[in-house]
């Protein structure tokens, strides 16, 4: 394991014969090999046996030296990712007060507010849709939430003051109820249109006490006791001594005209016959007719869709496969785009190698280059839709960086390559010896800085024709540099470790980190917001004090490279293939569809952001 050392800062300045360098630092010859050597990082010398194996054992810093059975959060993933950053969306813009006591929102439309009184509405009696029906003769009507008769159809009344026998008696014929209810006939009487008589009176005949018009008595039609057939939901009556229809229930009608149907439609929700027999609702964008408490509206939405905003008008507007607003569902908010109905989602692409890759750079204008195990650069001329492969060197290559298309320097195990015709050509750099170069960043062509093993800082202000190499003594590993201009520069390594020159270089301060983690990546949208990256998760953000101050991942894995698009757009990767993204106040995971750890990252804009890893492994999201 390494020791952490006092910061302390040597400057070894100007050009130098490379003859000299060799006792500036000098790795241990046990770690030399025959396909790459004075590999001085424990963890990148298990980089080269997976280059030679095809197998992903990357660990930088002191991962290579841990047990994965005492770490839990390298040894197994932490658990599936969520991959939906979910928030009320819409639906919290569009909510509607709570109701007031015995009031409701029926009809979900914020529009109509809290338009039912579920006291006193036969057609939301209690609760929403929960229609009074009527029984007998009668007309439904709701009283303090419960269902009561409203009104008798004359002559009939409820004399037993029942509401679930409807308006029972007939006071035309009912000799107990004749004309009104309580009136009895006596002595042998019978009720005649709503009189006591000793006789009927033609149409009428006497059926038991009364005399009742076989004509139009549902309970005698054309004779005594010949009782009319129940309806579906209705009432049956008499007509022409004709058994049919007598009345529908609230909610309910006879569209086809057929008695033996009875009350056939629900008015409610039929969208052909929506609050009265004809009435046809039409189609809604993305959506079939829909009938909802007898008015037209959305009905069932199309496959893929939703109609997420409650607005009729446009019926089912939200499209669940695009819609960062409804990503898969209604009210699933995406930070970034979403794609296929999820958020973030990253698509694999055909690398056409096998070997790992460590960085990821491009132009801005469809170039992307990636390096890794074997001196592979995979590059593509089309923005990711093919990808030619290519071997520049045995040794291992970990960072890439341009300053434009016909400018690109790439860096690794104790070489520096710069290409000025768009990677046909690969010129090799005197480089300072026996340094395992990790990253490559610079302010310009000319103005580039390279960092690596050994706090090994490497400068040029001429393109590469010569360098100046400086020595942070903590001779520890910086893996990530980065800067906002010429004059202000960050490098950031193992063991916390931060330091930034405001004077091209000249001179190295360290920073406060507050953290002891080994640091792996760092980016920055400007000089007052820097991302830096590291092990168990961390995330370091550039505080209003001029220090860093950790940012929640929601993850424990190792972090290895940090990219945004803006200070509202910030991704990392890192290990079994985790992807967080955030808008720089709050990070969650994503799904990345992967096992294989991520390393480098890069992208042009929100949509277009490619990631790298073991493998071959190549993302682009979206």
């Amino acid at each position: 394991m390494r020791r952490a050392l006092p910061l302390c800062l040597l400057l070894v300045t100007g050009c130098y014969d490379l003859s000299e360098l060799g006792t500036l630092y000098q790795p241990d010859a046990a770690f030399q090999g025959p396909d790459d050597a004075a590999i001085p990082d424990e963890a990148l010398r298990d980089q080269a046996a997976e280059d030679r194996a095809v197998v992903d054992k990357a660990t930088l810093g002191d991962l290579a030296d841990d047990d994965l059975t005492t770490r839990p959060d390298l040894a197994a993933s932490d658990g599936a990712p969520a991959d939906l950053l979910t928030r009320d969306g819409p639906l919290q813009d569009l909510a509607i007060a709570p109701c007031a006591p015995g009031l409701a929102d029926c009809d979900k439309n914020p529009a109509t507010g809290c338009e039912v009184n579920l006291q006193s509405d036969p057609k939301s009696c209690g609760q929403c849709g929960a229609a009074c029906a009527g029984i007998a003769h009668d007309t439904a009507g709701c009283s303090a939430g419960e269902c009561v008769i409203a009104a008798c159809t004359l002559p009939f009344a409820d004399c037993d003051k029942s509401a679930q026998s409807g308006c029972e008696s007939n006071t035309t014929t009912d000799g107990a109820n004749c004309g009104g209810c309580g009136l009895s006939c006596g002595n042998g009487a019978v009720c005649s249109a709503g009189k006591c008589a000793m006789g009927c009176v033609a149409p009428q005949i006497l059926c038991g006490a009364g005399c009742v018009d076989p004509r139009t008595d549902a309970l005698h039609c054309n004779g005594c006791n010949l009782k009319c057939p129940n309806v579906q939901n209705g009432a049956p009556g008499c007509a022409n001594a004709q058994c049919g229809i007598g009345g529908c229930n609230p909610g309910f009608g006879d569209c086809d005209k057929n008695p033996a149907t009875g009350c056939e439609v629900n008015l409610q929700t039929a969208p052909g016959n929506c609050g009265m027999c004809g009435t046809f609702c039409a189609a809604l964008p993305n959506s079939a007719p829909g009938c909802a408490l007898g008015a037209c509206g959305v009905g069932l939405c199309s496959v893929g869709y939703g109609d997420c905003n409650l607005k009729v008008l446009d019926g089912c507007e939200a499209k669940f496969a695009t819609d960062p607003a409804n990503c898969g569902k209604c009210g699933t908010a995406c930070m970034g785009a979403c794609t296929n109905g999820a958020c973030g989602a990253w698509s694999p692409m055909q690398s056409n190698t096998q070997k790992a890759l460590s960085a990821v750079w491009g132009t801005g204008q469809g170039e992307i280059y990636a390096v890794g195990g074997g001196g592979t650069i995979v590059y593509s001329a089309n923005n990711g839709q093919t990808w030619s492969v290519k071997s520049i060197t045995q040794q291992w290559l970990s960072g890439v960086w341009g300053s434009g298309p016909n400018d690109v320097y790439v860096v690794g195990n104790q070489v520096i390559y710069r290409s000025v015709n768009k990677g046909v050509n690969w010129n090799v750099l005197i480089a300072p010896p026996n340094v395992w170069f990790q990253k490559v960043w610079g302010s310009s062509a000319a103005d580039v800085y390279v960092v690596g093993d050994g706090g090994s800082i490497a400068h040029t202000v001429n393109g590469g024709t010569a360098w100046t190499l400086q020595i942070a003594n903590n001779f520890e590993s910086l893996q990530g540099v980065w800067g906002s201009g010429k004059n202000d520069v960050y490098v950031v390594g193992s063991f916390g470790t931060i330091l930034r020159s405001i004077d091209s270089g000249t001179t190295w301060i360290p920073r406060v980190g507050n953290t002891q983690i080994d640091l792996y990546g760092i980016w920055g949208s400007g000089p007052g917001d820097i991302y830096i990256t590291g092990d168990q998760g961390l995330i370091l953000h550039s505080d209003l004090n001029g220090g860093f101050s950790p940012l929640k991942s929601n993850t424990v894995q190792l972090l290895w490279t940090p990219w945004g698009s803006g200070k509202t757009d910030i991704y990392a990767v890192g290990w079994i293939g985790t992807i967080v993204h955030g808008d720089g106040l709050t990070m969650a995971p994503q799904p990345s569809g992967t096992a294989n750890t991520l390393y480098g990252l890069w992208g042009s804009g929100p949509n277009n952001v490619f990631a790298v890893g073991s493998n071959g492994t190549i993302l682009h999201h979206p």
